[in-house]
């Protein structure tokens, strides 16, 4: 998960999140490793711009993976799933379609959280 200016906010590295590492910054620095660091970088600018997208893309080793983001709304936030390709044996396209629905479920969750979460700050004040 991302914010509006590509701060890790959620991250299976949770010391990217601790230290507050910004995505645009680590892919800048892995720029040369990075054939695909254009189009990559592309992606990760219409994530936080608000603009839902899925499709494949490949990392610094070479390998490619599937990804999807989607918009939360409410916050700004970016959400991206990606998974490595040879990871799963299943039908691609079964895949994606569960990866998005994943993703969306999330979305729905962190929605509904920030939309609790004011709730509870806005009783407070009264």
């Amino acid at each position: 998960m991302l914010s509006k200016k590509g701060t890790i906010l959620c991250h299976p590295l949770t010391e990217m999140v601790y230290n507050q590492q910004n995505m645009f910054t680590e892919m800048e620095a892995h720029k040369a490793a990075n054939k695909n660091y254009e189009n990559n970088l592309a992606i990760m600018h219409k994530a936080v711009a608000g603009e839902r997208g899925d499709g494949t893309m490949t990392i610094r080793s070479g390998e490619p993976f599937w990804y999807s983001h989607r918009p939360i709304s409410s916050t700004g936030w970016a959400l991206i799933v990606n998974f490595l390709q040879d990871s799963v044996s299943t039908n691609g396209r079964l895949l994606r379609r569960e990866s998005i629905f994943i993703a969306l479920g999330l979305i729905v969750f962190f929605t509904t959280l920030v939309a609790l979460l004011l709730g509870l700050y806005d009783a407070r004040e009264l």
